[in-house]
């Protein structure tokens, strides 16, 4: 039998620990990237909404007032008593 050395290797509990925790990291990082990019999609839904109500107003605004036909009424004769 050989002597074992402090640079024999890794064991294969020590090389499932290392898969394990690499995994686990990974998994946290690809969470953190899909939540982030759907935060983002969202962001930019709400941007693109909110420009095309602002689009809405304007227009509303840069139309021109009709107030409509008037019915010549005298609203001073038409008291409620």
């Amino acid at each position: 039998m050989r002597p074992r050395s402090s640079e024999a290797g890794m064991t294969i509990i020590e090389l499932l620990i290392a898969i394990s925790f690499l995994g686990i990291s990974l998994l946290a990082l690809l969470t953190l990237l899909l939540t982030g990019y759907l935060d983002v999609t969202a962001g930019g839904r709400v941007s693109k909404t909110t420009s095309y109500a602002r689009q809405m107003m304007e227009q509303l605004r840069n139309q021109p007032f009709n107030p409509g036909p008037t019915a010549n009424l005298d609203f001073r004769a038409c008291r409620l008593r």
